[in-house]
C-alpha cells in the first residue's frame, strides 16, 4: 500500500527513522513510494541531517512525478551517543511523544509541505532529547481515520491508548492497537495503517 516505514543506520552513530504516506492508490502509489525510499536511503549515507535530506529528496520528487502526486512524511534521526532525535515533518500526522514522567502524551505538531508537492520547498529543522523511558510514537491517517459506529478513531483515542499501554514493549504495543482499530471498525479497516514506536533505553 501507500503506507511505509524504515529504520536503519546511515552511519555508525546515527539512526534513521522513517514513515509515510504517499497519494493515491495501486501501481502509481507503489512506484512514489519506492521513489521515495531509496531516494531517502541513498542520500542519507552522504548527509544525513533532516534539513538538507528532506529539501534534496523533496526536489527530486516534485521533478519526478505529476503534480497531483506527493507523499507526506516524517524523517528522524537519532543520535546514538547524544541521545537525541532532530527531525523534519513533510506534511505527515503529528508524532506523539510521551515523557516517562508525563501523564499525557503531547504532540509534535510542526510540519512542512508534503514532499513532492513544492518544488523548491524549504523546512524547518527541529530536536528532542529523549531520556530514558520516554516514547514517541509514530503513525499514518489509517490509525485516527478507522471509522466505526461512532466516526472516526480520532487523535485524542490514540492519545489515550498510548498512555493507557505506556509499559507494553513496542511490539505488544503495535500489536494491541491494531486490535483495537480492528475492534473499533468491526474488522473493516478501509485504509492502510502504519505504526512505529520508538522507545528511549
Amino acid at each position: 500500500g501507500g503506507d511505509f516505514f524504515d529504520v536503519f543506520p546511515p552511519n555508525a552513530e546515527q539512526v534513521s527513522i522513517v514513515i509515510g504516506d504517499v497519494s493515491g492508490k495501486g501501481l502509481r502509489a507503489a512506484v512514489l513510494t519506492a521513489l521515495v525510499r531509496y531516494t531517502l536511503r541513498a542520500y542519507s549515507y552522504e548527509d544525513a541531517s533532516p534539513k538538507r535530506l528532506i529539501e534534496k529528496l523533496n526536489d527530486v520528487v516534485a521533478s519526478e512525478v505529476a503534480p497531483e502526486e506527493f507523499a507526506t512524511l516524517f524523517y528522524g534521526l537519532w543520535d546514538v551517543k547524544q541521545q537525541s532525535l532532530s527531525f523534519v515533518n513533510a506534511g505527515h500526522d503529528p508524532p506523539l511523544y510521551l515523557a516517562c514522567s508525563e501523564s499525557e502524551a503531547r504532540e509534535l505538531s510542526v510540519s512542512g509541505a508534503p514532499v513532492g508537492a513544492l518544488p523548491g520547498a524549504l523546512y524547518r529543522e527541529h530536536s528532542l532529547r529523549l531520556s530514558s523511558g520516554d516514547r514517541l510514537l509514530l503513525y499514518t491517517d489509517g490509525v485516527t481515520e478507522a471509522k466505526g459506529d461512532k466516526g472516526f478513531f480520532g487523535l485524542e483515542a490514540v492519545k489515550d491508548f498510548f498512555v493507557a499501554k505506556r509499559h507494553e514493549s513496542p511490539s505488544e504495543f503495535s500489536a494491541q492497537l491494531m486490535g483495537r482499530l480492528e475492534e473499533y471498525s468491526n474488522g473493516h479497516l478501509r485504509d492502510d495503517v502504519a505504526v512505529l514506536l520508538i522507545s528511549a533505553s
